[in-house]
């Protein structure tokens, strides 16, 4: 072969070769600003429910709080923080719309809770019933002390109660 061909050959190879690496280099930054970065790395995981029970004989009482869990799918601790949370059973609102603590710190992997305050269904006729409930929370989350991104929890709950009032069954449905 010619010596200018075989120049040519290694001067082309070598365009290839650092086009290649600069694209996977390319690619390895674009990848690790993902993993870093915490956009869509807070999921909602679940609607949490607690009634209230009375301590002397150990019956349910006609007080509900509903919550929610998240999960942090990130490979670093995730804050949260609640900007506005509504909760309602039966067209009843929960006590109360202060929180004494409002940021939470998810772990890496791991999970998050919050309830609402509670529900008082008073002399609500529950028994063999199912009520109808709404939840809606705003949070702002991020990595410590940066909380960048936002997400919308709309769920709408129904509860199954027994003929003593507590819960049996509930579910959740996107509103």
């Amino acid at each position: 072969m010619e010596p200018e061909i075989i120049a040519l050959l290694t001067l082309l190879g070598v365009i290839v070769t650092a086009i290649a690496t600069g694209f996977a280099g390319y690619v390895a930054v674009r990848r690790w600003m993902f993993e870093m970065s915490p956009k869509g790395k807070l999921s909602f995981d679940k609607v949490l429910l607690r009634q209230g029970v009375s301590t002397a004989d150990n019956k349910p009482l006609p007080v509900i709080n509903i919550g929610f869990q998240v999960r942090n799918e990130a490979m670093f601790p995730i804050e949260f923080e609640i900007e506005e949370m509504s909760t309602s059973l039966m067209g009843r609102y929960s006590s109360s719309k202060g929180y004494a603590k409002k940021n939470f710190v998810v772990p890496v992997g791991g999970v998050g809770f919050f309830q609402d305050h509670k529900i008082d269904l008073g002399n609500t006729q529950a028994q063999n019933r199912t009520l109808q409930g709404l939840m809606m929370v705003r949070l702002k989350y991020g990595r410590l002390g940066r909380l960048t991104e936002g997400l919308v929890i709309n769920k709408e709950t129904s509860l199954g109660f027994d003929e003593n009032m507590k819960v049996v069954a509930y579910k959740a449905f996107d509103v």
